[in-house]
């Protein structure tokens, strides 16, 4: 992996996409790892300028919410294109917060942008399997192209408690219901 070069390009801010773990995680590991913010304004100029700096054999990430970027990106920049698309945009924007638009067209627009982004990215990165089985469902997307990769967990510090126990369902069982609710009241 360190004889690879590996390139983030988003639209966002930095440090806003799960992205910054991957970029953080590759730097601690001695890999040469850099970031790209991408002014839409100025899009293709930008994709030159990467161009004229990279390799085709570089790796490119595309950071969420710049699912629109993996087109240009795969023209400009060859076929090393990785969608760490998180969720999709139906679903975060459509589904999530209810941002149909007028006679359906935010879905419309939507789908489009993640079903394009999906065709031409070389794999989709996702957060769970629930996501990767949406994705391939609703985008067509194969499964062997996508992969699941869970963000917000610190493994260095993370330790896992192995006294716990977890708490019995207290519903578990219909029958019992009753008896444990009125139990515990």
């Amino acid at each position: 992996m360190k004889d690879k070069n590996f390139h983030f390009l988003t639209i966002g801010d930095s440090g806003y996409s799960r992205s910054w773990n991957y970029l953080e995680g590759l730097h601690k590991l001695g890999v040469n790892a850099g970031f790209t913010q991408i002014d839409s304004k100025k899009l293709m100029r930008v994709f030159w300028a990467v161009r004229k700096k990279t390799s085709k054999n570089d790796v490119f990430v595309i950071m969420s919410p710049s699912h629109y970027l993996v087109p240009f990106a795969r023209v400009f920049l060859g076929k090393n294109i990785y969608l760490d698309a998180g969720w999709s945009l139906l679903e975060g924007s459509i589904i999530s917060r209810r941002q149909v638009g007028f006679m359906g067209m935010n879905v419309l627009k939507a789908y489009l942008i993640d079903f394009t982004a999906s065709l031409f990215a070389k794999r989709v990165i996702l957060e769970s399997h629930a996501q990767k089985a949406f994705y391939c469902k609703i985008f067509l997307v194969r499964k062997k192209k996508c992969s699941v990769i869970y963000s917000g967990v610190d493994e260095e510090q993370f330790k896992l408690n192995l006294e716990f126990q977890t708490p019995t369902d207290l519903f578990k069982n219909s029958k019992e219901k009753n008896q444990r609710f009125h139990q515990i009241l």
